[in-house]
């Protein structure tokens, strides 16, 4: 019995570490396509989102250590562009608590095996969470952005200059779009050049349609010629890449719902059987075969989440 609660504890670290580590490793990755090298553009000092810049810091210290570091910078830049008002401390703060929360209600269903279970899933959740609205705030801003170039485009061939069409953009245009042009208006009031101050977008937006307009824009303000021509020609691209992103989602719509029919199941069915045959399923708990038997079964329905994501994913 000692043996076995030293070798489920030695699991135990090792499942929370590799959590802990995933989760730094998603949070920490490269540059998207498209983009300058992320250590250069990181040089910029992006600050944090405007509506938490007078709110109190919860975890003053952390949040010092974690300046200090690339770290938490790469971080800070992640939840920027997910659009959460958060620090990087509190991002951590919320991960360790569910952590430990799972880890309680796990211990409380299921002793350590659900304890193990309950605060790696919990660890991970806040991450998940902000890769999720990053995505989706990636979506909206490339569905925002050929109309907008419509309004800027018109803006320019009415005899505006780019910073006024970029602001009227910014007020007509919802957010995150919208926002992200009064912040560029903002920075060029504040002295940065028209150069410096795309670059920030492309980094905190993460856009790839975003980034081409920002590059098209950058070279023709050094090499000249009819922005309002060059910006009309990206929204036509533009518009074509939502066109095919419709096409695409709609021929693997049949796919996506096989993937989440076979993610939703065998929970389902789990919870069903032991409402339908209470201990029918105990053996999985209670004996050691049974118990490596389930993990082996978590480990494979995880990888085949990963897989099913993978398969039914296009980047266009």
């Amino acid at each position: 019995m000692v043996i076995a609660s030293l070798l489920w504890g030695l699991l135990a670290l090792v499942v929370v570490a590799a959590a802990v580590l995933f989760t730094l490793w998603s949070s920490t990755s490269g540059a998207a396509p498209g983009q300058r090298s992320l250590q250069k553009l990181l040089t910029l000092d992006s600050p944090e989102p405007p509506d938490i810049s007078t709110r109190p810091d919860a975890i003053p210290t952390l949040t010092r250590v974690l300046a200090r570091t690339p770290l938490g910078r790469r971080l800070q830049l992640r939840i920027i562009r997910a659009g959460w008002p958060l620090r990087p401390s509190e991002l951590v703060a919320m991960s360790v608590m569910a952590g430990a929360v799972g880890w309680l209600v796990g211990a409380f269903i299921w002793r350590l095996p659900g304890a193990v279970t309950g605060a790696a899933l919990l660890t991970v959740l806040p991450w998940v969470a902000m890769e999720i609205c990053q995505s989706s705030r990636k979506q909206a801003l490339m569905r925002q952005l050929p109309d907008a170039l419509d309004q800027m485009c018109a803006s320019l061939r009415a005899g505006y200059g780019f910073s006024q069409a970029l602001k009227a953009v910014g007020d007509r245009t919802p957010p995150p779009l919208g926002q992200e042009a009064r912040r560029v208006v903002d920075e060029l009031a504040m002295g940065l050049s028209l150069h410096e101050a795309l670059d920030r977008m492309m980094l905190r937006t993460d856009q790839a349609d975003l980034a081409v307009m920002c590059t098209a824009v950058q070279v023709q303000n050094r090499t000249g010629g009819s922005l309002g021509e060059v910006i009309s020609n990206i929204a036509e691209v533009i518009r074509e890449r939502v066109r095919l992103a419709g096409e695409v989602a709609a021929l693997t719509a049949e796919g996506r719902l096989s993937a989440g029919v076979l993610i939703v199941l065998p929970p389902c069915m789990a919870v069903l059987l032991a409402f339908i045959r209470p201990g029918w399923l105990d053996p999985l708990v209670t004996d050691p075969l049974g118990r490596l038997i389930l993990l082996g079964g978590s480990v494979s329905f995880v990888l085949g989440i990963y897989v099913l994501n993978k398969l039914v994913k296009i980047e266009l």
